[in-house]
């Protein structure tokens, strides 16, 4: 049972689903998170300018919500935003943030410098401001944690 992570949970049934190797379907319910009624505020980088608008950008707002609500689901994905600078990938990742943050979901934020010194930094910085949110992510309890092993040889001390 998951719930002994998190004491304050509740379960919403999801219905009767066939599962690869059982003879018959079963009961699935997902567990639902309510430590503390919210998540961790959106980081700061992230936090949009409400008075600027996102502006021509439905078709890849549905396209996140759409991944998002599959995430959700339990359904692994990708999504990469790219393009020129200026064109607004940040105010649309800050506004696909905000859409996860108000639905729960812990946002985690690392970025990227024109003179990376150490492979998948953005990651790492990001993993290291997930202390204390989740103890597989922990590294103030666990040295190396999740956070260590995607950048081998080096240790990330949290901020």
């Amino acid at each position: 049972m998951l719930g002994h992570r998190r004491s304050n949970v509740t379960f919403e049934e999801l219905g009767e689903r066939t599962l690869k190797g059982l003879d018959r379907p079963v009961l699935v319910y997902r567990v639902i998170d309510g430590a503390n009624g919210t998540a961790p505020p959106v980081p700061r980088v992230l936090v949009a300018d409400q008075r600027l608008p996102l502006v021509g950008r439905n078709r890849q707002v549905d396209a996140f919500r759409s991944q998002w609500s599959e995430a959700r689901a339990g359904t692994a994905g990708l999504m990469l935003v790219r393009g020129q600078a200026g064109i607004g990938k940040t105010r649309f990742v800050s506004h696909c943030a905000e859409l996860a943050h108000e639905s729960g979901a812990i946002v985690l934020c690392g970025l990227c410098s024109s003179d990376v010194d150490v492979p998948y930094e953005p990651l790492a910085m990001a993993f290291r401001t997930a202390s204390g949110l989740d103890e597989p992510l922990d590294t103030d309890r666990h040295p190396v944690g999740l956070a260590g092993t995607i950048v081998p040889g080096q240790h990330l001390e949290p901020r």
